[in-house]
């Protein structure tokens, strides 16, 4: 091999390893996202809106977070409802959609019908999540479905779904 061809060769390899070195770079990321949420809470239907921060980062097609999540709502007796949940969510990353899932753990309060006191119960869970970018920038917007289930603390199931819209940043 002449000179030439060997500073060719070289080239190439370096600007190959350059370029797999930045694609397996690890980028912070930050999500919010808001939307409608359903809940089973001890057998009764409950409705409200759900507010999730998720903050973390992506190295190639994975990426992870710690989680965050509140909703408000009530259930169908009109009594109000709030699950605050923390936990974490684990993504692959295909081109615009990602496919995760992940676990979460948090109070869960009902206020009493027949006074102003707080029904306080515990929960953890596993849930499963799919979202689409549906514009991309720097930042994203995107649609996002979770569904899950929990144990309010070993004595009840609670199932939740939610679909929202959320901005990645």
């Amino acid at each position: 091999m002449d000179n030439a061809t060997q500073r060719i060769v070289l080239l190439t390899a370096v600007l190959t390893a350059a370029s797999t070195a930045q694609a397996a770079s690890t980028t912070f990321s930050a999500e919010l996202s808001l939307g409608a949420s359903a809940r089973t809470i001890y057998g009764s239907p409950t409705g409200g809106g759900e507010f999730d921060l998720a903050l973390g980062g992506q190295r190639g097609r994975f990426a992870g977070y710690f989680t965050i999540g509140n909703f408000f709502g009530a259930t169908r007796f009109g009594l109000l409802t709030t699950h605050h949940q923390f936990g974490a969510l684990l993504e692959g990353v295909l081109g615009r959609v990602r496919v995760g899932g992940g676990f979460q753990t948090g109070p869960l309060t009902v206020r009493r019908a027949t006074n102003s006191d707080l029904l306080v119960d515990g929960s953890a869970g596993l849930y499963g999540q799919l979202s689409v970018d549906l514009m991309r920038s720097p930042q994203s917007i995107f649609l996002v479905a979770r569904i899950g289930v929990d144990t309010l603390w070993f004595h009840t199931a609670l199932f939740d779904g939610f679909l929202g819209l959320g901005a990645r940043f």
